[in-house]
């Protein structure tokens, strides 16, 4: 069991969660939207709660972490655009006459 001293800020807080190998979901709990949005936008993980759990997963949204907690996004549209490299190929059954 690890036992975590208590801290005595936000800022505190945003930065033992950053010292930290994992990165995949966070939620912050506040009074005040905008010191929400932010404190979520310090933080290095893949996904933000703000004034909600941090166990939502919906199958649109790209789902994933960041540092040790993977690599990538998953969900509707977003596994194909994370997975892969876009290339364009053109293949001509003949020699292609140059103009010069």
């Amino acid at each position: 069991m690890v036992v975590l001293e208590p801290v005595e800020s936000a800022e505190q807080a945003v930065a033992r969660a950053n010292a930290s190998d994992f990165g995949l979901v966070a939620s912050v709990i506040t009074g005040d939207g905008r010191r929400g949005l932010r404190l979520a936008a310090a933080l290095d993980v893949g996904i933000v709660h703000v004034n909600d759990q941090p166990v939502n997963d919906e199958p649109h949204m790209p789902f994933g972490g960041v540092k040790d907690s993977g690599w990538g996004r998953s969900g509707t549209g977003f596994a194909a655009e994370e997975f892969c490299e876009l290339q364009w190929v053109t293949v001509r059954d003949q020699d292609r006459a140059f103009p010069f």
